[in-house]
């Protein structure tokens, strides 16, 4: 079973470079884009898109959550994991953990 996602398995973490789209902006990260979707603010989208996860943690915690974020978080973290997810490396290295996980 994968404990942690450290090492071999760093891939599988959310901060892992890759490149997702949410609202028509292209992230660097799962983490950034799920940031900026905590808002309806598409110049924070814009924003964020440049920042590291670390510092779009912090700049969030500045931002007032839209009000359906509750509803919509899970969807949209779905919808960014699986496009980090059919990039062709990441996926065979998903696909290469089999049954740890």
């Amino acid at each position: 079973m994968i404990k942690s996602f450290t090492g071999k398995n760093r891939f599988l973490a959310n901060d892992w470079p890759c490149k997702v789209i949410y609202n028509g902006v292209e992230f660097s990260n799962v983490v950034c884009a799920l940031i900026a979707a905590q808002t309806n603010n598409k110049e924070n989208h814009i924003y964020i898109k440049n920042m590291t996860p670390n510092q779009s943690q912090r700049f969030s915690r500045l931002q007032p959550l839209r009000k359906d974020w509750l509803e919509v978080r899970d969807s949209i973290l779905e919808d960014l994991v699986r496009q980090k997810f059919n990039n062709f490396d990441l996926k065979n290295k998903l696909l290469a953990t089999d049954n740890e996980g």
